[in-house]
């Protein structure tokens, strides 16, 4: 499917680390100006907060999509854990497809509230920013979360309808061949090289050993 190789390439996790990083490294450094500044220099910068604030913003709403594309998010699997077979695989499209028509819903809206920012002109009061740029935060997440959701809800979709027939096509792994405890490989008896003192081995005496004489090796 054209999406897989889409999302392989990392083209929309960079994006996302990327807003994470930089919203992250500014909120931080902001808050941390902030409380400096409220304890020792005590200057009249008041956007610091607001700042931080929509910072905070788009690093919750982009964590959302990456929860929901890795299945780290908080989800109730009561039902679907009982379940198995294609029915289990049957349940779980379907709330995958409530997913998407919520996200692909919210996404829609938000076209909306940007119009209507974009109409009243409307600024944030500390930084003077205009109020469509925190706005945009939905629209960005819930864009990539649709995306994201849709095609992993057609890849189930394949998935459900093609997996009976993979699992036909593959072959049975050959048997394993197992030795009964009790067999034994005999060896030879070792050659020892000449030793002055006698004896040989670790520590040990062969010379009583025989030509004829084997070493029995138990087989675990």
């Amino acid at each position: 499917f054209p999406y897989t190789t889409l999302f392989r390439s990392g083209y929309f996790q960079k994006i996302e680390n990327g807003v994470l990083i930089g919203t992250f490294i500014i909120m931080v450094i902001a808050s941390f100006v902030q409380v400096l500044n409220r304890n020792i220099f005590h200057l009249g910068i008041s956007w610091l907060e607001e700042l931080s604030r929509y910072c905070m913003i788009y690093m919750a709403l982009l964590a959302a999509e990456i929860g929901l594309r890795d299945g780290t998010q908080i989800a109730v699997t009561a039902l679907t854990d009982k379940l198995k077979g294609t029915f289990k695989n049957v349940v779980e499209i379907i709330a995958k497809a409530v997913v998407c028509a919520f996200a692909v819903t919210v996404f829609v809206t938000s076209f909306k509230l940007l119009w209507m920012q974009s109409v009243s002109n409307q600024v944030s009061p500390g930084l003077g920013l205009p109020m469509i740029v925190p706005y945009f935060a939905i629209t960005f997440s819930f864009a990539i979360i649709s995306i994201v959701q849709v095609s992993t809800l057609v890849n189930m979709v394949i998935k459900l309808f093609t997996g009976e027939k993979e699992e036909e096509g593959k072959q049975d792994p050959p048997p394993e061949i197992e030795l009964p405890p009790d067999d034994k490989i005999e060896v030879e008896k070792p050659e020892t090289p000449p030793n002055p003192d006698g004896g040989g081995g670790m520590n040990g005496n062969v010379d009583g050993w025989g030509p004829e004489d084997n070493v029995e090796l138990p087989v675990n």
